[in-house]
């Protein structure tokens, strides 16, 4: 289920030390795993939902998916911002500033925190990011389906000549009728 409470701006008004901020920032990767954990949930459900799809379940799926989505960016500022103090704490540019490249900063108790959670962030997202792409090509397949069933059905209905200009008999494009035009 969808955790709707999750506290996601942590204090930002407190300065602090580059352990404090570290810490900060490992706080903001921790909750982003659990929004990511969730996401993938919804990704889930939604394959369920594709599959035997309903307007209401349909809706539920997208608004989980959605909050989500809010939820990761709200985040990703947060996290922005802890990057931003830490880069100006250790004097470098802040667009320089990598998770990688404070590894070497942090304390070894923080290194493996922070390396943990790169690590299972990297595997949500790619795991999250083929789960989408199958789901969008269930979707498309079935929007193919619809189409092809629908021209099929108008062809049946439509009236068309049967003669080609030539007057010679058309052989294509001939699927029956469903509809009789005599009275």
């Amino acid at each position: 289920m969808l955790n709707q409470n999750v506290n996601i701006a942590p204090d930002l008004a407190v300065e602090g030390t580059l352990g404090s901020l570290i810490d900060g920032l490992a706080d903001v990767l921790q909750k982003e795993v659990e929004v990511y954990g969730e996401l993938r949930e919804a990704v889930v459900q939604e394959r369920e939902v594709i599959m035997k799809p309903s307007p209401e379940a349909l809706h539920e799926s997208n608004t989980r998916k959605e909050t989500c989505v809010l939820k990761t960016r709200l985040l990703e500022e947060v996290r922005s911002s802890l990057t931003g103090r830490i880069a100006s704490h250790l004097g470098i540019d802040e667009g320089g500033v990598t998770l990688t490249g404070l590894l070497s900063h942090a304390s070894p108790q923080q290194r493996s925190r922070l390396g943990e959670y790169q690590r299972i962030l990297r595997a949500l997202v790619t795991e999250i990011a083929g789960m989408n792409s199958r789901n969008g090509l269930l979707i498309d397949s079935s929007i193919r389906f619809s189409e092809n069933a629908m021209d099929f059905l108008a062809g049946l209905m439509s009236g068309g000549s049967v003669y080609a200009e030539s007057g010679r008999l058309r052989t294509s494009g001939l699927n029956g009728r469903i509809c009789s035009e005599r009275g």
